[in-house]
């Protein structure tokens, strides 16, 4: 029969032990971390493998970017008066929350403008997501709303948000699928990566006085294109070992 000490014991391991699977995610928040969001939805979906807790710990203790004081001006001077990103709330409102999707919507958007249509869609002829391309689009949002004081962890800011600037983004009514992959895709390692450069990227150029315009999901879509798009004959080639030979080619 357990005694009291046993249930306090086990109650403190529990607490232990829950504490250190989140510690990322802690340690994020008490940094006040420009990606704590992001932090924490990786963890709390990709700790429990060890590569994900690793990932996430040590993007928890990167050293953060300075923000900017006015990120959209900065960013796109030349966007500043029609791009102005609402005055923060608590709680933003419907409109409100509409309004900042947007926004952010219409800054990503300005690396997708120089791309042909058929190069704009986030997923292939398959329907297969191109995941440095989501993360990068999820990591500037979150990168944009922590500049705002916005957390994107709160499901009724961060969730609203990302859903209205992906219908927004790619209008092809299929926003709920990528919100679907992105929650069960976080610990992927193709998207962290797009995720960390997305929020990089956006304090990178918003900073006072920076040049130019990020252009990171420029590269990310024709990288990710490229893999998929790459002729037959030549993949085939290059998953073949070493000096084999097809049939067709000896006869030949």
């Amino acid at each position: 029969m357990d005694t009291p000490g046993d249930a306090i014991a086990s109650i403190f391991m529990m607490v232990l032990a829950t504490s250190g699977y989140l510690l990322p995610a802690i340690i994020a928040k008490c940094r006040n971390h420009y990606n704590r969001g992001a932090i924490f939805v990786l963890t709390l979906l990709g700790g429990w493998t060890l590569v994900g807790w690793i990932i996430a710990m040590v993007w928890a203790m990167l050293r953060q970017p300075t923000q900017p004081s006015n990120p959209v001006a900065n960013a796109h001077p030349d966007r500043a008066e029609s791009a102005q990103l609402p005055t923060p709330r608590k709680t933003p409102d419907n409109a409100a929350k509409v309004e900042i999707a947007n926004n952010i919507a219409d800054l990503l958007g300005v690396q997708l403008m120089i791309l042909p249509e058929e190069y704009k869609d986030i997923e292939d002829k398959q329907g297969r997501i191109f995941r440095k391309y989501i993360g990068y689009v999820y990591g500037y949002i979150d990168a944009v709303l922590t500049t705002m004081g916005y957390d994107m962890s709160d499901m009724d800011i961060g969730v609203p948000i990302t859903f209205h600037v992906l219908r927004k983004l790619f209008p092809n009514g299929r926003a709920e699928r990528y919100i679907d992959f992105l929650i069960h895709n976080m610990n992927d390692p193709q998207v962290v990566i797009g995720t960390m450069h997305g929020g990089q990227q956006w304090f990178d150029y918003a900073k006072p006085g920076s040049k130019g315009a990020p252009m990171g999901l420029f590269g990310f879509i024709l990288e990710e294109k490229e893999l998929r798009t790459a002729p037959d004959a030549c993949l085939e080639v290059a998953r073949r070992p070493e000096g084999s030979v097809r049939e067709s080619d000896a006869a030949s």
